[in-house]
């Protein structure tokens, strides 16, 4: 008999609880209603103090509520705030303190260094609604997240960037896979230029990491021979890197070290060719292909690197990476610019002498240059001076002679009459000590600083100028 009434007694609470907890549903589903986030003060600049009280007031209502329904407790709430969302979505201020409660559910106690929120799987739907043809969005894809985008407020609760960071972290890290699919699926197709440019500073970002030896970052680039989650998207997107010719393109393009590898990884070789021709963007172009082939990325990344500095259509590009391989060659520092230049047959125009002899190609030195006329000419003229230490370095390891002359002895102060100045204080110039006139005393002829015949002295040590 005392189990059947706990259980009874148990069940009647449990109804309570839910009904005041579908009670509070309601009445705050009302205070949306009524309260418009524009009468509160949200998304203008600044708002009398007691605006300010009901805005927090709002905000921290509408967080609690998300973040309580979120937890499914109780279904019929979840449909209901839903439903109440739903109606209130075409506000744009109203999703923008949504998104601001969710991606800061704690926002009115959280200190700035605790962890990202994760978006709950429950809203994705929400968010990624399709519009109808009537709604207006000028990117795609139509879904209202993204038509949030095109009309928020300049003084907004969200600041755009960091949105889209939070929404990418999310597409890469999330722990929902059904939550990671669906921003994947987002940021794959969309063109819009908030979105693009977090896409490409995490690429930058995650490439600098990389590069310094910090480890791949969750392997959002590769995965071994695999591509990550980060380069799936960026394969997948067709609105990225778009130049100011083409139809979207908002700014122009100049050739960084990310936007090289982007191009590689989307197999824009017309950009690459672009960047290239342009005498100032030459070096980062080519030194951006050969710290490619260093990466820890997939083979058929490198093999794109390596098909680009192979196909290089710009003579200023070309003799880039002649230079760097001629640098370098003699130390093995660099193979994959040798490499490049002996396969593709890059030389000097000015010198491919010099160029064949600096990468070992003998049988085309020795056909251009039989008697090494050329090179101890180049040698003779001092150019070879930047590859003195090359030259030698690669003719004593072929034994070939030095085409450097020898330098002349230096003449003994008998053999020049004694007429070598010694070392000593006296330098080259006249105003130095021992060359030029000093004057003790000074003055006008014989007493007191100033002009004196030979012209000024006195005062500063009495160097006369």
């Amino acid at each position: 008999m005392g189990v059947r009434l706990r259980k009874r007694v148990q069940s009647a609470a449990q109804r309570i609880s839910t009904l005041i907890f579908r009670c509070g549903v309601v009445w705050s589903c009302g205070f949306l209603k009524i309260c418009k986030p524009a009468w509160l003060g949200i998304g203008s600049g600044s708002a009398p103090w007691w605006k300010d009280r009901l805005k927090r007031s709002y905000l921290h209502r509408l967080s609690r509520l998300l973040r309580l329904v979120s937890q499914r407790r109780d279904e019929w709430a979840f449909r209901r705030l839903l439903r109440t969302m739903e109606e209130l979505a075409d506000d744009p201020l109203f999703m923008d303190a949504v998104l601001f409660c969710l991606s800061r559910p704690r926002w009115y106690w959280a200190a700035r260094h605790d962890p990202e929120p994760r978006l709950p799987v429950d809203w994705v739907p929400f968010l990624l609604t399709p519009l109808p043809d009537a709604v207006e969005c000028r990117h795609a894809p139509r879904v209202r997240l993204i038509a949030f985008f095109g009309v928020r407020d300049l003084f907004g609760l969200t600041n755009s960037p960091d949105l889209a960071r939070w929404l990418l972290d999310n597409a890469l890290h999330n722990e929902d896979a059904k939550v990671r699919e669906a921003l994947s699926a987002l940021f794959g197709d969309t063109d819009e230029p908030t979105l693009l440019f977090i896409l490409e500073e995490a690429f930058s970002h995650a490439l600098t990491f990389v590069r310094r030896g910090e480890g791949n970052r969750g392997r959002v680039l590769w995965d071994g021979d695999r591509p990550g989650r980060l380069v799936r998207i960026l394969q997948e997107n067709p609105h990225l890197l778009q130049d100011p010719g083409e139809a979207g393109a908002t700014r122009e393009r100049r050739a960084g070290f990310s936007e090289v590898m982007l191009a590689i990884l989307k197999g824009r070789f017309d950009l690459i060719d672009k960047w290239s021709g342009r005498y100032e963007e030459s070096y980062a172009v080519v030194s951006g292909l050969l710290d490619g082939i260093d990466l820890p990325a997939s083979e058929e990344f490198k093999d794109r690197c390596r098909r680009a500095l192979r196909t290089l259509s710009s003579r200023t590009a070309q003799e880039t990476l002649c230079s760097i391989a001629a640098s370098s060659h003699a130390y093995g520092s660099c193979p994959e610019a040798t490499a490049a230049v002996v396969e593709a047959g890059y030389v000097w125009e000015k010198h491919p002498a010099v160029l064949l002899f600096l990468t070992e190609q003998w049988d085309r030195y020795d056909a251009l240059d039989p008697d090494g006329g050329l090179l101890r000419s180049y040698c003779d003229s001092g150019g070879g001076i930047r590859y003195r230490d090359q030259i030698r370095i690669i003719a004593e390891r072929n034994g070939r002679p030095d085409p450097f002359p020898p330098p002349p002895p230096r003449p003994s102060d008998e053999e020049d009459g004694g007429t070598r100045r010694r070392s000593g204080i006296g330098g080259s110039w006249p105003t130095d000590a021992g060359i030029g006139t000093i004057d003790t005393g000074g003055g006008h002829g014989d007493s007191g600083g100033g002009f004196s015949d030979g012209g000024f002295s006195g005062g500063f040590g009495g160097f006369s100028f």
